[in-house]
């Protein structure tokens, strides 16, 4: 049985912005001292405004910004069940450092460049390929406004080296828990208004967390054998939540024993919100809820020189309630998950579902 302990971890973020026009002393602090791509991950990192004031000044036309994110963490490892498996105890250290640079021209233009430097000592059982990448280039890309909408939005494309991360991260997920991340290059159209949003991408793989080869000392190049694209469109005022609509799309051309590859359609939606079970005071308890489904076709060639259709499936239902005016405010929640699998691999069709590029370990 695999027991996985986390007995120590530190993260540390530190953010630099430099202006054109204005003093820093003179204006205010603002919520994301980090790259926009990682604020979330640290949450409340801007909220120390005596080191971050005035990271954001509207009125200045350039402004750039440097920072980084340090992580340490400590692992006691035993009887890992992850690939490759491997029995007996494994006691180690991981440390990732992230620095990055920024320049925006108002709201229209930014260019973001992003390092990693992540390793993995002491380790007394074989690495996997999210544990280490030594002196690489995580992100780097240009993001460019194309448009502004009526009702405050805009469209945009993004060119480059980037994460991605939509919906529950089932699917598509940049693996912020692994210590790697996962990465991809190409391109992505998006739209972004208070009421709806909708998401096209052309990307290939980049790093071993996105399925491509394992270069823990090297430098990171695409997959030039596969193509992940897709739509995926959200509305954020669906009766009683937030309704998402995906279409996904891999195409791995290279044909390889135990390779996933020729074209897998994920067809999807995504139900998920939040309401008050009962009002203000010391019992306010608010109920949440997050339910999804896909259905997956195509064909591949798993075995070498044995075509398949696919016809897959899967559904997940994640419900709770969040006691809100309780210390520390805790969540109580139960998941239900189900994955279509295969019971004949030698009757043309294979009915494994694929999750893609999941978050896992949050499932």
């Amino acid at each position: 049985m695999k027991k996985s302990l986390f007995l120590s971890s530190l993260a540390i973020i530190a953010c630099h912005t430099f202006h054109t026009i204005h003093s820093i002393a003179e204006e205010p602090c603002c919520s994301d001292a980090c790259s926009p791509d990682m604020s979330a991950m640290f949450d409340g990192c801007g909220e120390t405004a005596a080191l971050f004031e005035g990271c954001n000044a509207e009125e200045d036309d350039w402004m750039g910004r440097v920072g980084g994110g340090l992580r340490y963490r400590f692992i006691d490892e035993r009887n890992r069940l992850r690939p490759p498996l491997a029995a007996g105890r494994s006691t180690y250290n991981q440390y990732r450092f992230t620095p990055f640079a920024e320049l925006t021209y108002k709201k229209n233009l930014q260019l973001y460049v992003q390092a990693i430097d992540a390793q993995t000592l002491n380790a007394d059982l074989p690495e996997v390929i999210i544990d280490e990448n030594r002196a690489d280039l995580l992100q780097f890309y240009a993001d460019l406004k194309l448009a502004d909408s009526d009702n405050d939005g805009a469209l945009r494309l993004r060119i480059g080296r980037q994460m991605l991360s939509y919906g529950s991260q089932h699917l598509i997920s940049p693996l912020a828990w692994a210590n790697t991340f996962r990465n991809f290059e190409g391109l992505r159209l998006y739209y972004d208004d208070p009421d709806f949003s909708v998401d096209a991408f052309a990307v290939q793989p980049v790093n071993g967390g996105a399925g491509n080869f394992y270069r823990p000392t090297s430098y990171d190049t695409p997959d030039q054998s596969r193509w992940f694209s897709g739509v995926y469109a959200v509305n954020k005022n669906a009766p009683g939540g937030t309704l998402d609509l995906y279409w996904l799309w891999l195409n791995e051309r290279a044909d390889a024993p135990g390779l996933i590859d020729g074209n897998r359609h994920t067809i999807g939606t995504r139900y998920s919100g939040k309401k008050k079970l009962t009002g203000k005071g010391e019992d306010s308890v608010t109920g949440i809820w997050d339910l999804e489904g896909a259905f997956q076709f195509g064909q591949e060639d798993f075995l070498t020189g044995l075509n398949q259709n696919i016809r897959a499936g899967f559904l997940s239902a994640n419900a709770g309630v969040s006691l809100d005016d309780a210390p520390w405010k805790p969540t109580l929640s139960g998941i239900f998950y189900w994955g279509s699998g295969d019971r004949n691999p030698a009757d043309g069709t294979s009915n494994t579902f694929s999750t893609l590029f999941p978050l896992g370990h949050a499932y």
